[in-house]
């Protein structure tokens, strides 16, 4: 069986899985080898034709991509754990392998994913209250990208520390400090993660683990407070055994209060069962680590007294994607919604998407102001389990200006927006540092904006600046 290990370190790192040697021996069929996604689905376009998409508003087009990457990613690799093939994706390098320090890992390593609370909630609540600071959640590099942080030694900060030096001193024009560009091969994923109590168990809810999920029609909640899944009032009831009808209504309780869901099977999600003691033992650790840090025991599971079990399930929620394959990358986002042909998100799904996959929904950023808004806004796009509680609750200052408290800023995001404005370093308080923790949708950031005027520029990449050691 896989075992767990926890690594925690300031950026609140969890790290999951060493196999041992009995383990490996009692699991001979597991195989686990880092695979590149195909390129049969259209992955690796030409620059021109994906930014002629842009040019000419052709957002269909930029969305059938998205869509054929999710295919591409999702489709079954030639690993097998535990009895159940795993996602091309999934064999990727974690954020852990790429960052901390010593030898590298081989092609063929042992499974290990790796959770950490979600950069995001880290920076917009550094004391760690963030609600969704409790998700699981671990960002993901295909070979390309990690061999080239490796190769140009970007996990190292004494390198970032170096080229900040070197720009100073040489008095380097903004448009020129930055590192050097990803290769066009690059894919960077940030999944994110929810527990589901086995049936069996005294802490499930009759057998049942509720879920709440976003609706873009709920309003504002009161108090000034951000929106998150506490707010939400929607949700469903994951039945893990098939004890109740598929879609039948079921009392549960949601944040204190009895509400009324549907039931969902397991199979609705991409999910992997914690099979034995070292794995229960090493989430119950992380749930008392993100407890003792802010106090999110209870956001991290369905009910405050529930702890993991053998027989619980982690499924899949969410996942952010970004790929190079133009120059300021395509970024994508996918999540799960129990209508999974929802109007807006998922009624162009194309056949090329398989199995489980198809439950999920996607919007996507290629530009930070276009489509635009009916009233001329610019273009939305952002994952609610992990940016709809961004919002500010207090005023703050933001390239020179006042700006108020906005608590549903989240919810008028964009990614691409977000990511122009990675730098080393990052979220400090020396001046001139990157804060992604200030949400603003405020369109194109040209690279000689002043606000990089102190900083590196990381190629729109937040994890090097958030995650390189020492």
């Amino acid at each position: 069986m896989l075992r767990w290990s926890i690594f925690v370190s300031t950026s609140v790192l969890f790290g999951i899985g060493v196999l041992t040697d009995a383990q490996t021996k009692q699991n001979p069929g597991n195989t686990f080898v880092i695979e590149d996604i195909s390129t049969n689905l259209g992955y690796l376009r030409d620059e021109n034709i994906l930014l002629g998409f842009v040019a000419v508003g052709d957002w269909a087009a930029t969305r059938r991509h998205s869509w054929n990457l999710w295919a591409a990613m999702t489709a079954p690799s030639k690993s097998v754990w535990n009895g159940q093939r795993v996602p091309i994706w999934l064999t990727w390098y974690s954020v852990t392998e790429v960052y901390e320090p010593g030898p590298k890992p081989p092609k063929d390593r042992d499974l290990a994913l790796y959770y950490h609370r979600p950069i995001q909630a880290i920076l917009s609540n550094p004391e760690g209250k963030s609600p969704s600071s409790s998700l699981f959640a671990f960002v993901k590099y295909n070979r390309a990208a990690a061999e080239f942080v490796w190769q140009n030694k970007y996990h190292l900060r004494r390198t970032l520390d170096d080229l900040q030096a070197r720009f100073d001193k040489d008095n380097r024009p903004i448009d020129e400090r930055t590192i050097k560009p990803f290769p066009r091969q690059a894919i960077a994923t940030k999944p994110v993660f929810w527990l589901v109590k086995n049936s069996k168990s005294p802490q499930s809810q009759r057998g049942l683990t509720v879920l709440p999920y976003w609706d873009p029609k709920y309003p504002a909640p009161a108090g000034g407070v951000t929106p998150d899944h506490r707010t939400w009032t929607k949700c469903v009831a994951i039945d893990p055994d098939r004890r109740y009808p598929e879609g039948s209504v079921q009392e549960v309780v949601h944040d204190g209060r009895k509400i009324t869901a549907k039931v969902v099977y397991l199979d609705r999600f991409y999910s992997i069962t914690l099979r034995d003691k070292v794995e229960v033992a090493a989430v119950k650790t992380m749930a008392l680590q993100l407890s003792g840090s802010g106090g999110e025991q209870e956001r991290m599971i369905t009910d405050p007294n529930n702890v993991p079990e053998i027989g619980d399930a982690v499924i899949l929620l969410a996942m952010h994607v970004t790929t190079k394959e133009i120059d300021n990358w395509t970024f994508q986002t996918y999540w799960w919604l129990p209508d999974a042909n929802d109007p807006t998100f998922g009624y162009d799904r194309p056949s090329t998407v398989k199995g489980v996959w198809r439950n999920y929904v996607m919007c996507n950023a290629w530009s930070p102001e276009s489509p635009r808004l009916p009233d001329g806004g610019y273009h939305v796009c952002f994952n609610p389990y992990l940016e709809t509680d961004l919002g500010p609750t207090k005023p703050y200052v933001l390239d020179g200006k006042n700006m108020p408290a906005d608590p549903m800023a989240g919810t008028r995001s964009n990614c691409m927006n977000c990511h122009n404005r990675a730098g080393y370093p990052a979220f400090s308080s020396a001046p001139g540092s990157a804060n992604m923790g200030q949400v603003a949708n405020d369109g194109f950031r040209p690279p000689n904006d002043p606000y990089f005027s102190k900083m590196t520029k990381t190629d729109l990449f937040w994890s090097i600046p958030l995650h390189a050691g020492k």
